[in-house]
């Protein structure tokens, strides 16, 4: 049993389930290496400039190339006929990944096929689901109309969700702060799609988005609270995320690190961060795993590595950021030249990945 699965159950805890579980024994977890280098924290948001290294520029010389390549089964999901969608198509469609993806590729790119694509991939059938959206369809809802606001600008549809993302992010905020502990804990803990830092930062980012400071204190109190607080940072310090139980498709505790560099202003992000990047170890890119969740968690890695670089400006978060995106690319190019399909979901984790490096 894992120290997180045992401190799951000291608490009374059931293991964290989600529709992905997969039940054979895990992959090899990466191993850990320490950083060499001493974490200098910014004073600011703004990340330092540092060197541009080789693997950055290569990284930016193929990531155009690798938005077509995440987008076709996107647009594939999107444009096919009800009656010959994959069960894999109509499951990430009713949790908004797809057009999630779509979205942001058109914001991207501002090609109108992504666009055109999106919009059917958010029809009259899905908005008729909203009312009764789980907690992780809810946070790739908003973060799809976020994305369809910022690259519709001129567009007059494109506030057309305005209305209903207000209404979900008012749901999915009571969801959140009315967690019982165990459940809250149980979130933070584990990476599924229960995972509350996934909730709350897409929550922020939409708070931000809307200019709703009310939401954005609650959510900075709710994080200070829960995410900052002494066992925490016993529970899940980063190295845990060197070993993924095999429902996992998100790192807890780089997602926490995530969670607090994004909602808390920088007076306490800083300090805690310093701490917090003192005793982690090297994250190394998952290869050659049977288990599609650890393919997602690749690119889920990379959000939070992106936002410690974006916040340090430090060149080491900016290359593990480069190597868990290129490495999964990989991996995807291998599975095509063997006649694999790139999985939708995936695709939408790629999507959001690489869509960092472009700002919003």
């Amino acid at each position: 049993m894992t120290n997180r699965l045992w401190i799951a159950a000291f608490l009374g805890l059931t293991a964290c389930a989600g529709a992905r579980i997969e039940t054979a024994q895990p992959s090899a977890a990466s191993q850990a290496q320490p950083l060499v280098h001493e974490t200098r924290v910014a004073t600011s948001r703004s990340a330092a400039h540092p060197m541009v290294s080789q693997s950055w520029l290569q990284f930016r010389d193929a990531r155009g190339e690798w938005l077509d390549q995440l987008g076709q089964p996107l647009l594939s999901c999107a444009t096919a006929k009800p009656k010959t969608k994959t069960a894999e198509c109509k499951q990430r469609e009713a949790s908004f990944e797809i057009a999630y993806g779509l979205a942001a590729l058109h914001r991207i790119t501002r090609s109108s096929q992504y666009a055109e694509a999106a919009d059917l991939a958010v029809d009259a059938k899905a908005l008729r689901t909203l009312d009764s959206l789980e907690p992780y369809a809810a946070a790739w809802f908003l973060a799809m109309v976020r994305e369809r606001e910022l690259g519709m600008r001129n567009d007059p549809r494109h506030d057309d969700l305005h209305a209903a993302a207000r209404t979900v992010a008012d749901k999915l905020e009571t969801q959140l702060l009315e967690l019982d502990d165990h459940k809250r804990t149980q979130g933070i803990l584990f990476g599924s799609e229960k995972n509350v830092a996934w909730l709350l930062v897409n929550l922020w980012r939409w708070a931000e988005h809307v200019e709703d400071a009310d939401r954005t204190a609650r959510l900075a109190d709710f994080t200070r609270e829960h995410f900052l607080h002494d066992e925490m940072d016993s529970w899940c310090p980063l190295p845990v995320d060197n070993s993924p139980e095999t429902f996992e498709f998100f790192p807890p505790c780089l997602n926490r690190a995530m969670t607090v560099l994004t909602v808390m202003p920088d007076q306490i992000a800083n300090p805690w961060l310093a701490e917090f990047a003192t005793n982690q170890s090297e994250l190394s890119p998952i290869r050659d795993t049977p288990w599609s969740t650890h393919a997602a968690l690749n690119f889920s890695r990379s959000f939070g590595l992106w936002t410690m670089y974006k916040t340090t400006g430090e060149p080491e978060y900016r290359k593990l950021y480069v190597d868990h995106v290129q490495t999964q690319m990989n991996e995807i190019a291998r599975d095509q030249r063997t006649g694999g399909a790139l999985d939708p979901w995936i695709a939408a984790f790629g999507v959001y990945a690489v869509g960092l490096s472009y700002g919003s």
